[in-house]
């Protein structure tokens, strides 16, 4: 379709074309139209682009109202957007701007795998909506599925008609959050494409028409295609809401319209519909569909027509699947209906498969079930199904050989006992059932079957384990997998073990390894003869903890095997890693073994009633009993959830970080965002500090060697381990980019404490990024400590950094980067909290916001002394504001500058205000009009962190001029005292007086009629530049603005006189005296050296010199402003312009992290290595994040300044005229 191109969006079509993936265009703020922002979002098109659009513009805060999405012939989706954004969120981003900013960012950032080569949209759809359940989840809200955070399905009309050669959807309803990408998406995940949509919303009503066609680019005229698009729209709107429920929200996303499509079929039930529809089922739904791909394949998806009414009235609803006392009558009544021996084993399995969903659904969706919930639970279940598939396996071998007899004609007897997870009555999903057969006797059968064939008890018991094992079907890879590899002699092994071959394998001298021995600790009889059983474990007690056969040296040569062959370098195993899951239950069962000879309650097969028995015991104590029970159900949880996830036993290693399978696993282990910490992060916290928990415990009871040489660690070993090497922790803080490792070793162990060390292990992990991608770990550590020291309760303290690692990160950002920053914040503490809320540090603060702040501060100061420290207290805090927006939130350096110049006027003004307060009112009166004008970067309203104020004082004359200009005198000298004088509390300013007239010959303060007469006839034309930047500051403004009105002409006079060659050879010459004064002697001086900011400032001056007749708003004194007003007058090309901008940002950038490290007036790059390193990650954007990487990141700086300060250098002779250069412009001479 033909579409007119604003000319906005043609330039933004030829960037889409230089392979961006969206341009943003025709931006209205909301600020200049009545709060509604208006954008156009230009993209090229793509099947499901506006389900994307519409997903991130509602994750981010915007609620559209209107608009119209049309599609090109060319391919391009040109889609206009009006609407409101949250204030909430543009206050934490810092204002609409930088919203509109990061939301372009941000969409070309997830929309680029679209163009990839093959695209990857599942990639986009992914990440779209893991925004969108991240953006619905409730924070301090009723959750859904209690039924009082969820409404009833609003009404709704849909009607479809054919137009031309698209269909035509139009919808009608009230307006929720995320309506059109729930629509949206609906209609992608059925195939639809969208062509054009026309956005109308009035109040809370909205009314939305989708042009849509099929995949193949039809009109949708199929009815069941129709019933099929209005049921998905009318109950997708409302699932979208709980997807937050869901470990992966696409999964339970695209099931979710499976099942749609599914219900939709012709003559389907009608009240499945209303059951989709229900939102007591859907918030159950999206967890059950969001939880692995086995349960939707294997359950949901086959049995939705039984599942659905189930999921309704959630809170009063009975567990889904059979209790534990019922689930052996249940199973019987079930087998008699099978006749023969394939119908007992199909009854069998499907119950096996039906009840262990069941209890898998109880897990996921009742939020009172944990680990052990679901552990006894599939325990109990195994059980049932081992002891019916044995009753089976026996009754078919007995009916053909008869019953198995001993030589005395007695009936021999056999019992199954479980091992591993089985025995300790803890399986997990996919846990293999281990089991070992034992039958009591030798012999043979008594030939009663129908073969009438004796066989040997040997070969009976044989088939049997066979035969029961053949029964039960392992429904995936490792799930309800039968393992009998822990009998004697593994597969080399009989399955059905005579009881005396057991003893002799088992025995001091038999050929078991000390770990087959040690997996006897968990045998536990489940099924066949119970007294049998009974003796069998009296015969493994005498075994394992009476005999002595159990050497734990072998145990840690098995434990290093296995941590060479089954764990990969950079990868965690939850089960072999040093730390996980094996070494903690080998190490528990040793200290059982030891314990338990003497101490006959330790011989039970759990390792949660282990545990507590050796704290009761005195073996360990009982924080380290409750330790490693938590630690066990961290560890039992995470693989189930791996196991959930994958749907396999095998793969236990944990994803990577960041990833969305990591996401999905915190998810599906019950994670969920809270305040700042993401579900992720906290996953991630949690492996690490109980992982390093388990390290120490088997350092502490069993020494170092216990576990695998090669344990690598974590940041929470540091603080956990008493016996962590030397070597190791060197390490850790090494990687980690610390230059002094003893240092940061004791910094953190001070740190910690004794009380608060597990909080500040779970606190450090999460620190850890932060001090490694820091761009001095050692200073941040040490400054953290030193501000530790300052905290009261430092537990608390901690749990607070924990709940918000956003004030974490900028107070390890600041402790990095600025030393002077850092010890404001340490003097003062309570500081933290202020800098850490949005709503100071989000939107710049204007002069008069200051000046009201401090005045307020001064009225809480009782006395003169008072008030200089208040002053100066008030502006350490102020530039630890500024500071952190600059340092902590990539501040512009717009407002940067603005702000640090603002603050110094406040002062300036509030001081001033003070001093005149404290003459007698008769003095006052006399002072009459008085005005404090500043030059330099204070007057163009730049300032830098730690500028010189460069003031001139004026005032207008009266009758008695001698004794006014004594008294203003005095005056201006107390300003300047009160500023500039040290107190306590330092300084507020330097303060330079060296540029009024005359210099420090000259007098304090001058006459409006003495200064006139200065400027118009004696002053130097390097005086006159230096006026440009002359600005009112302080006192009365309009008697400096009409000073500056007043002196424009004979200024404009004076320079017209002098001519271009003298204006030029004045700057020439000023700007070599610099160079040869300031610039150091090697190295770069980025403000005074060749190229630097006095190379952009003189040339700027230059010229507005020579053309400020021809084009008076050319007289600026700020640069950025100045440079911007060349173009406008076509004085300088748009390119030297944009050039000379961004070198003036990028140098005045590293001017501001030199002198914000120290509060000095630093300007030259550091030369000392590490000095330079610290400087390049600061300033340069894209400095890479390891430490492996530094020397990358010196030398991008290194490159960018040489480059930077050349070009300045180039352009600055070409303008100036200077030897090499090029003869600057006409103009001057005029």
């Amino acid at each position: 379709m033909a579409i007119p191109f604003t000319e906005q969006q043609l330039r933004a079509l030829d960037r889409i074309e230089e392979h961006r993936a969206l341009v943003v265009t025709d931006v209205r703020s909301p600020l200049q139209n009545g709060g509604i922002a208006e954008f156009t979002l230009c993209a090229r098109d793509a099947t499901g682009l506006f389900s994307y659009l519409s997903g991130i513009l509602g994750a981010r805060g915007f609620n559209i109202l209107g608009g119209e999405i049309r599609t090109t012939d060319q391919g391009f989706a040109v889609d206009s957007i009006r609407g409101t954004v949250a204030a909430a969120v543009l206050a934490e981003v810092g204002g609409f701007d930088r919203w509109i900013e990061a939301l372009e960012e941000e969409m070309c950032r997830v929309l680029a795998p679209l163009h990839r080569n093959p695209p990857d949209p599942a990639a986009v759809r992914d990440a779209v909506v893991e925004r969108v359940a991240a953006a619905v989840e409730p924070s301090g809200k009723p959750s859904p599925w209690s039924g009082d955070g969820s409404e009833p399905l609003l009404p709704i009309s849909i009607e479809i008609t054919d137009e031309g050669p698209a269909t035509r959807i139009t919808v009608d309803s009230q307006d929720t959050a995320f309506f059109l990408y729930s629509l949206s998406s609906a209609l992608a995940m059925q195939d639809i494409s969208i062509r054009q949509v026309e956005i109308d919303t009035h109040q809370d009503r909205i009314r939305d028409v989708f042009h849509v066609t099929t995949g193949t680019g039809k009109p949708v005229t199929d009815p069941a295609d129709r019933r099929r698009l209005q049921l998905s729209i009318l109950v997708t709107k409302q699932f979208s809401h709980f997807l937050y429920t869901a470990a992966d929200p696409l999964g339970a996303f695209s099931r979710f319209e499976e099942l749609v499509r599914q219900v939709a079929q012709e003559g389907a039930d009608r009240r499945l519909q209303q059951l989709l529809a229900d939102p007591e089922a859907q918030a159950e739904l999206a967890r059950l569909l969001g939880a692995s791909d086995f349960l939707w394949e294997d359950f949901i998806r086959l049995q939705y027509e039984s599942l659905l009414p189930l999921l309704r009235d959630a809170p009063s609803r009975p567990l889904l699947s059979t209790r534990s006392q019922d689930l052996e009558r249940t199973l019987e009544e079930q087998l008699r209906t099978a006749a023969t021996r394939d119908e007992r084993r199909a009854v069998l399995n499907r119950f096996k498969d039906h009840e262990s969903y069941l209890i898998d659904a109880d897990h996921i969706l009742q939020r009172n079930t944990d680990f052990f919930f679901l552990s006894h639970r599939l325990t109990r279940l195994a059980e049932v199904v081992v002891s019916a598939a044995f009753r089976i396996g026996r009754a078919e071998m007995e009916k053909r050989y008869g019953t198995p007899r001993t030589a005395a004609g007695l009936a021999a007897d056999y019992a199954v006992f479980g091992l591993g997870k089985m025995g300790g009555s803890a399986l997990g999903y996919a846990s293999d059932i281990e089991l070992i057969i034992l039958y009591s006797d030798h012999g043979e059968t008594d030939g009663g079957g129908e073969s009438s064939r004796c066989i040997s008890n040997r070969e009976f018991f044989e088939r049997l384990v066979v035969e029961a094992t053949d029964l039960v079907e392992a429904k995936r890879e490792g799930i309800f997998r039968i393992d009998l590899r822990l009998r004697p002699y593994g597969e080399d092994g009989p399955r059905a073990v005579h009881i005396e071959s057991f003893i002799e394998y088992f025995g001091p001298a038999g050929k078991a390894h000390s770990a087959e021995r040690l997996a006897l600790i968990r045998l536990r009889p489940v099924a066949g003869d119970s007294e049998l059983g009974r003796r069998v474990v009296a015969i493994r007690d005498q075994l394992v903890y009476e005999s002595g056969s159990i050497s734990t040296e072998e145990i840690r040569d098995l434990r290093r095997r296995q941590a060479e062959e089954k764990v990969t370098a950079g990868r965690y195993n939850a089960k072999f890693s040093p730390g996980a899951l094996v070494d903690l239950e080998y190490n528990v069962q040793l200290l059982q073994v030891a314990q338990g000879r003497n101490n006959r309650d330790l011989r039970n097969p759990g390792i949660h009633s282990t545990l507590q028995g050796l704290s009761e015991e005195g073996a360990i104590d009982e924080a380290e009993a409750e330790s490693m029970i938590r630690a066990y159900r961290f560890l039992r949880n995470l693989i189930n959830g791996l196991r959930m996830l994958r749907g396999n036993a095998q793969d236990l290693f944990l994803p990577e970080f960041g990833t969305s399978e990591y996401l999905h696993l915190a998810r599906r282990m019950g994670y969920r965002n809270r305040s700042d910490l993401t579900a992720a992060e906290q996953l991630r916290i949690d492996f690490e500090v109980e992982t390093a928990s388990v390290r120490g415990f088997v350092e502490r009871h069993l020494g170092q060697d216990a576990l695998p040489s090669d344990s690598g660690g974590n940041p929470a070993d540091l603080v956990l381990s008493d016996t962590l090497s030397e070597e190791l922790s060197t390490a850790l803080l090494a990687t980690a980019g610390f230059q002094n490792p003893a240092r940061g070793v004791a910094n953190l162990r001070r740190m910690a404490g004794e009380e608060t060390r597990e909080t500040f292990a779970r606190l450090l992990v999460l620190a850890w990024d932060y001090l490694t991608r820091s761009s001095d770990p050692d200073m941040a550590l040490n400054n953290w400590e030193r501000f530790t020291e300052q905290v009261g309760d430092r537990d608390a303290f901690f749990r607070q950094l924990l709940g918000q690692p956003r004030r974490m990160e900028i107070m390890l950002r600041i402790f990095a980067g600025s030393q002077f920053l850092s010890e404001t914040l340490i003097r003062d503490p309570v500081f933290l909290e202020w800098i850490s809320d949005p709503r100071v540090v989000t939107e710049p603060q204007t002069q008069q916001q200051m000046e009201a702040e401090l005045r307020r501060t001064m009225e809480k100061e009782s006395d003169r002394t008072g008030r200089l420290n208040g002053i100066r207290r008030f502006r350490k805090r102020e530039i630890l504001r500024i500071g952190t927006r600059d340092i902590c939130l990539a501040g512009r350096f717009g407002d940067t500058v603005r702000e640090l110049s603002a603050l110094a006027r406040a002062v300036v003004q509030v001081a001033l205000e003070q001093a005149v307060e404290e003459l007698p009112p008769e003095e006052e009166r006399q002072v009459g009009r008085f005005c404090i004008l500043a030059f330099g970067k204070l007057g163009g309203d730049e300032l830098n962190y730690s500028s010189d104020i460069d003031l001139l004082a004026i005032y207008e004359p009266r009758e008695d001029l001698e004794g006014q200009e004594r008294l203003c005198s005095r005056l201006f000298r107390q300003v300047v005292r009160d500023i500039s004088d040290f107190t306590r509390d330092g300084r507020a300013y330097r303060v330079d007086l060296r540029l009024r007239p005359w210099g420090n010959a000259g007098r304090l303060v001058y006459a409006l009629d003495t200064i006139l007469r200065y400027y118009e006839t004696e002053a130097d034309l390097w005086e006159l530049q230096a006026m440009i930047k002359l600005a009112p500051i302080a006192g009365d403004h309009d008697l400096g603005r009409d000073f500056l009105e007043r002196a424009r002409p004979g200024f404009t006079r004076r320079l017209k006189r002098a001519g271009r060659d003298r204006i030029l050879q004045t700057v020439r010459t000023l700007r070599q005296r610099a160079l040869e004064q300031y610039a150091p002697a090697g190295g770069s001086d980025v403000k005074n050296g060749s190229g630097g900011i006095r190379d952009i400032e003189f040339l700027l001056q230059a010229l507005q010199m020579l053309h400020q007749h021809l084009y008076p708003e050319l007289l600026t004194g700020n640069t950025m402003t100045g440079l911007m007003h060349l173009e406008e007058a076509g004085i300088m090309e748009p390119e030297t312009v944009e050039r000379l901008r961004d070198d003036y940002r990028f140098l005045r950038r590293v001017e501001h992290f030199l002198q914000v490290y120290e509060d000095r007036q630093l300007h030259a790059i550091p030369t000392e290595p590490r000095a330079l390193a610290k400087l390049a990650r600061i300033v340069m954007e894209d400095s890479p994040a390891e430490h492996a990487d530094i020397h990358q990141g010196t030398a991008a700086l290194l490159t960018r300044l040489e480059e930077t300060l050349s070009r300045v250098r180039r352009e600055y002779l070409r303008v100036t005229g200077s030897p090499g250069g090029v003869t600057p412009p006409e103009g001057g001479s005029d």
